[in-house]
């Protein structure tokens, strides 16, 4: 495993929201698009947001069996951030590729979240589609926390650009709902 989270004294985003007990209305979601052969790094971050309460969407939901296509265009167009889990092998995926894309044309932001060190950047259509991003490093253990509680703050930024306003729930903390920021008054 990944290690625990480490005491701090400012209070990072990740413990934020587990305290807020943050939730998204209108099904959205946050979508991981990864290519198979990192699934296990993908579910440890996906175990991690589940704690925080962050709905998440895979492929492993179930959605695939039917049709690929339809179910990454639901898991797309559900999703109010894509998260991708980028590596020479996402690189190379046909269907990594049609996804992100797909992400892009519909305006989907788009989190990077880089799996392979040792100098490797994303190229071609990915290092295209990706211009401008924060990458995310996701490849060394003793900096895991640090990367994902990066990453929680930029799809919490992400949530509040897509117009999802925090707003009390009853008895089950912030839950975020479409709206504008402005009070009525």
């Amino acid at each position: 495993h990944h290690g625990t989270p480490s005491a701090s004294s400012d209070k990072p985003a990740a413990e934020a929201a587990v305290s807020a007990g943050i939730g998204f209305e209108g099904g959205k979601h946050v979508m991981f698009s990864y290519q198979w052969d990192c699934q296990s790094e993908v579910q440890s971050v996906r175990e991690h947001f589940a704690k925080l309460g962050i709905p998440t969407w895979m492929d492993t939901d179930g959605g695939m069996q039917v049709d690929i296509y339809d179910s990454m265009a639901q898991g797309v167009d559900n999703a109010f951030c894509v998260v991708c889990f980028t590596s020479q092998r996402y690189q190379d995926s046909s269907n990594c590729q049609l996804e992100l894309k797909f992400a892009k044309t519909r305006g989907i932001p788009i989190c990077s979240v880089k799996l392979d060190g040792k100098g490797w950047k994303p190229s071609g259509w990915l290092g295209l589609v990706t211009a401008g991003a924060l990458w995310i490093p996701l490849y060394k253990d003793e900096h895991w926390e640090s990367s994902i509680d990066g990453l929680c703050s930029q799809i919490l930024k992400h949530a509040s650009d897509a117009g999802l306003q925090p707003s009390q729930g009853a008895a089950s903390g912030i839950r975020f709902k479409r709206g504008s920021a402005r009070s009525g008054k």
